[in-house]
C-alpha cells in the first residue's frame, strides 16, 4: 500500500514498473492512493506507470462519506468524556463535508468551544493557536506557500536548531510529509487548514513569513527560481522578485 503516488518521480516509477511488470511479474496486490487536485503533471506520472504495467489496473474514485458514515466515524473517533447528542453529531457531520480527516479533526475538538457557524474553521484555529511559537510560525509559512517546503529549509526559516520544532505539526495531523529526490517536503494536510491559517494572518505577518522563507531560499544554491520569486513577491519586494525572474 503506497499513499500519495502523485509524487511519483522517474526513478521510483521505473522501479515500480519493473516490480509490477516485466516478463514474470510477482503475484501481488498493489494498492496506491493518488490525490487528483495536484495538477496535470502528477496525473501524467501515474498514467505513465500504468502504461508500463502489463497487469490489469483498476481505478476506484473515492467519494465523500455520506452523513450516516460521517456520524459513525465521529462516534468512533470521539475524544470527549460525555457521549455526543444527536444534534451535535449532525452538526459535526455536516461540518466535515464528508471528509474523513476533517471529521477526525472535529472529533478531537471540545464541542463547547465550537459554537459558531463555521465549526471546521474554529477547530483548525484552536489547534493552530495551541501550538508552540516556532511550530506555529512553521505552519504559517507552509500556509502562505503554494507548494510543499523542504523540511530542512523550513527549520532554518523558523530559526530552530533541528526539525524537532516541527514535530507537533505532524503529531497533530496538521501537515503531511512526503519524500522526493530533494529530501523531505512538508505541506498543510488539507486545503481547509491552509486557507484558515492564511486568512487568520494580517498582511504584515504574511509578508514577514514570505520574507523569512525568501531569505532561507536565497541561501540555498539549489533553489527553484519560481519558488524564490513567489516568496520575494509575497514579501513585498517586487524589485528583487523581478530581478530573479529575469535571470
Amino acid at each position: 500500500l503506497i499513499d500519495d503516488l502523485q509524487w511519483l518521480d522517474h526513478d521510483s516509477g521505473a522501479l515500480l514498473a519493473h516490480l509490477l511488470g516485466g516478463p514474470e511479474p510477482a503475484v501481488s496486490l498493489f494498492v496506491a492512493a493518488v490525490r487528483t487536485d495536484r495538477g496535470r503533471g502528477d496525473a501524467i506520472a501515474v498514467e505513465t506507470l500504468e502504461a508500463k504495467v502489463l497487469t490489469p489496473v483498476w481505478r476506484i474514485a473515492l467519494q465523500p462519506l455520506s452523513i450516516d458514515e460521517s456520524r459513525a466515524l465521529l462516534r468512533n473517533r470521539w475524544r470527549g468524556e460525555a457521549p455526543l447528542d444527536p444534534a451535535t453529531i449532525d452538526r459535526l457531520a455536516h461540518g466535515s463535508g464528508g471528509n474523513p480527516f476533517l471529521a477526525d479533526l472535529l472529533a478531537k475538538s471540545p464541542v463547547s468551544e465550537l459554537g459558531g457557524s463555521d465549526i471546521l474553521k474554529e477547530a483548525v484555529l484552536r489547534q493552530y493557536r495551541g501550538l508552540e511559537s516556532r511550530a506555529r510560525e512553521g505552519l504559517e509559512m507552509l500556509c502562505v506557500s503554494t507548494r510543499p517546503m523542504n523540511v530542512q529549509l523550513l527549520t532554518k526559516a523558523i530559526g530552530a536548531p533541528d526539525s524537532g520544532a516541527l514535530d507537533a505539526l505532524r503529531s497533530d495531523s496538521l501537515v503531511r510529509v512526503t519524500g522526493s529526490n530533494e529530501g523531505w517536503g512538508m505541506e498543510p494536510r488539507h486545503g481547509a487548514i491552509r486557507e484558515t491559517v492564511r486568512n487568520a494572518l494580517d498582511a504584515e505577518t504574511r509578508r514577514a513569513r514570505h520574507r523569512r522563507l525568501a531569505e532561507a531560499l536565497r541561501a540555498d544554491p539549489r533553489v527553484d527560481p519560481e519558488i524564490l520569486v513567489e516568496h520575494l513577491s509575497g514579501s513585498g519586494d517586487a524589485g528583487a522578485a523581478a530581478q530573479v525572474a529575469l535571470q
